[in-house]
């Protein structure tokens, strides 16, 4: 057998270029890869110089009090490409302030090919006495030699240097630069970045970057404003943290504009409380039997901490706070959510157009549910130490790459603003009256405000000129609201069955795979009757007359699979004779859809606090009562967490605490008792008789007894 011919692998000098100036995407990214160096190297300043802006002499300058480098480190670290002087075993925390590096890849310093073809640095370790000075031109250096390896560039010692008034640090020059015309907004985007470049967290190691430019030059960046200021006129702020144990703490402060009773600051500091049960909702589970994270979903990211700022940009606030126009234009050139780690920024997160969250769409789809990327300056800060490994950064520095670990930091970051969504809806809708000017009405149902306004008509004795618009209106209204309801409503309890179905082939499967006979017999035999129970949704709304026993045991025989997958115990008096039963005149379908999204809910919240609280298995009651309330009424009880929202609120479209929620279902439901002229009311469950430990939410769907049936 021939001996196997061995060969290395080489790489031309042409390769700094690519790994530089074709590698590296933009000016700023350049500069922003070597402040990054400053910070490795334990700089509490950093300075970018732009001298004799505007002419050919033209040079930028990066100047840093950090340790500074030896030569060792200059021939050994600098000059390598692809080092690993700042990662694996050789990875450690800075001597100073304990700082993770943040250029792990060895290809950073590469960035001044981006920027210039000629390069001057200089450099002194900290407690040495000499430093050094390596001066080159890149098209030189790669032109004289045919291989990476044969590159060549001198450098000689300094006795004497100082940086920014230090006796230690690095400072970089670079002339003729690539770029010949800086105009002002490339000087602008450069000093926004720069004003992004650390994070706002305050911490004792602190690390400031400024931009120096020439004096004349100097009005071009004057009026931006700087981010403590315009964070000021901020409506909605929002802390929050995320421990690696899973527990979730938020603080939240409304600080409405206007000085009048009409609206209150209002604070709400859940850091001072007990931590122990606090968690965040997993608004983008998929796994219906998880719904909050814990320590595993921290594991490869750490801890996270943060704060937002929301802004309302009607002119009503914006006037308030005069140069309404600047705040408009910083938001607009700084809006968005970014991410720091440690107290650097990873970009290019939260820069305009880059809503990697996708909050404009999610607001296009449910406008009240949650919050715009455009009127929104977030921060998010991780731990390098606990999310470095897994959270890597692309080679071109626009992002991480997008790994499980990734998208999991994208569910819980985008759980915790639905969280703040939430939080914030009832002050969001104060601050909206009061810019409109008028109060909102509790009672806000079509049919009431039709009757009111029939009511002072006639009080004007107007009734011959207007009563036959009022009645079309209302006839128009009552059509709409039959499609609508038909149509919302089968496709709400249809995305219900798809996943059942979903699930229930996906277990079939797997049985089949395992040969269990009987186990495929009994489901096949449950999506048989789920979806025989599910015709009721999809026939027209056609009036009957049924009893509300034969209902429940639709409703029941319908929801088996679903309880028992959640393991979820169902009760149903009126199926056993201990409830009264009563019949209903109306369009069956619609009230099963109502009941069936109300039962969803109580799903949902119940198993919900058994995964939080691990105390009572969740419980759900379907019922009847002829004695509480007006008329004859069914009642849908569980052990979930209750109302949280203003019980005026829980009708009004839209309006949920349900990660993931469109706040829909009730609101259909109030249109279907309205529709059989009757009401949706929320009480207590001290206030009518259900067994205790149906703690949770009590609905009651109360009928018109004079209605004939």
């Amino acid at each position: 057998m021939a001996e196997p011919i061995k060969a290395n692998f080489k790489a031309r000098s042409h390769i700094l270029s690519l790994l530089g100036d074709e590698l590296i995407g933009s000016d700023n990214l350049a500069l922003f890869e070597l402040v990054k160096n400053s910070y490795d190297a334990d700089a509490t300043r950093a300075e970018i110089r732009f001298e004799n802006l505007g002419n050919e002499n033209m040079a930028i300058i990066i100047e840093d009090d950090g340790v500074g480098m030896n030569e060792d480190i200059l021939i050994n670290s600098w000059l390598e490409i692809g080092t690993d002087f700042k990662r694996g075993d050789n990875r450690k925390l800075s001597k100073k302030f304990d700082r993770e590096s943040l250029g792990e890849k060895g290809v950073g310093r590469l960035a001044v090919h981006k920027l210039a073809s000629d390069i001057l640095l200089e450099t002194k370790k900290q407690n040495e006495d000499f430093g050094y000075k390596l001066e080159f031109n890149w098209s030189d250096v790669i032109s004289n030699a045919k291989y990476i390896e044969d590159t060549e560039v001198s450098f000689e010692k300094v006795k004497k240097l100082t940086f920014l008034g230090e006796p230690h640090g690095t400072r970089i020059t670079l002339r003729n630069l690539k770029r010949k015309n800086w105009e002002r907004g490339d000087i602008r985007t450069i000093f926004r970045t720069v004003n992004t470049l650390v994070s706002p967290f305050k911490s004792d190691d602190s690390f400031k970057v400024d931009l120096i430019l020439d004096e004349e030059f100097q009005e071009w960046i004057e009026d931006i404003f700087k981010p403590e200021k315009i964070l000021d006129t901020s409506i909605y702020q929002y802390d929050f943290y995320l421990a690696e144990n899973g527990t979730y703490s938020w603080g939240y402060n409304f600080t409405p504009p206007f000085r009048d009773n009409s609206l209150k600051k209002n604070s709400n500091d859940n850091f001072k409380e007990d931590k122990k049960d606090k968690v965040l909702f997993n608004a983008e589970s998929k796994d219906k039997n998880k719904k909050y994270f814990n320590s595993k979903d921290l594991e490869r990211i750490g801890p996270i901490k943060g704060k937002f700022y929301l802004f309302n940009q009607r002119s009503q606030i914006l006037n308030i706070f005069k140069n309404s126009e600047t705040i408009k234009t910083y938001l607009r050139e700084n809006h968005g959510i970014r991410i720091y780690r440690d107290k650097l920024r990873v970009y290019n997160y939260g820069e305009p157009g880059n809503d990697w969250l996708g909050l404009n769409l999610l607001r296009t789809n449910n406008p009240s549910g949650t919050i715009s990327n455009n009127n929104v300056i977030g921060s998010i800060r991780l731990n390098m130490g606990s999310s470095h490994e897994y959270l890597k950064e692309k080679t071109n520095r626009e992002g991480f790459d997008e790994n499980e670990t990734y998208q999991k930091l994208k569910d819980i970051c985008l759980s915790i603003v639905k969280h703040f969504s939430v939080v914030i809806q009832e002050d969001r809708e104060k601050l909206e009256n009061r810019i409109k000017d008028f109060k909102p009405v509790n009672k806000a149902g079509f049919s009431e405000s039709i009757t009111d306004l029939k009511r002072k008509i006639e009080k004007r004795k107007l009734t011959k000129e207007f009563s036959h618009v009022i009645s079309r209106i209302e006839d128009d209204y009552k059509q709409m609201r039959d499609v609508m309801l038909n149509s919302g409503l089968s496709g709400m309890n249809l995305s219900l069955i798809f996943h059942e179905l979903h699930r229930e082939v996906k277990s079939i499967s797997n049985d089949i795979n395992r040969a269990a006979i009987d186990e495929i017999r009994e489901r096949i035999t449950y999506l048989y009757n789920l979806i025989d129970g599910f015709s009721p949704i999809l026939k027209q709304n056609q009036t009957s007359v049924f009893t509300t026993k034969k209902l429940l045991k639709t409703l029941k025989d319908h929801n088996a699979g679903r309880l028992g997958f959640h393991n979820i115990i169902l009760s149903c008096p009126p199926l056993v004779d201990d409830a009264e039963d009563f019949r209903i005149k109306g369009p069956e379908n619609l009230l099963f859809g109502a009941i069936n999204n109300i039962i969803d809910n109580s799903i949902f919240w119940s198993s919900a606090r058994y995964e939080k609280e691990n105390s009572i298995p969740p419980a759900i009651l379907l019922t009847t009562d002829i004695e509480t309330f007006r008329g004859p009424a069914i009642v849908i009880a569980d052990n979930g967490d209750g109302f949280k929202l203003n019980t005026n609120d829980l009708t009004k479209p839209f309006k949920t605490l349900k990660p993931g929620g469109m706040g829909l279902g009730l609101y259909y439901a109030s249109l279907v008792m309205e529709l059989l002229g009757g009401e949706i009311v929320f009480i207590n469950n001290e206030d009518i008789k259900v067994p205790d430990v149906y703690d949770g939410a009590v609905i009651a769907l109360v009928f018109n007894p004079e209605k004939e049936s």
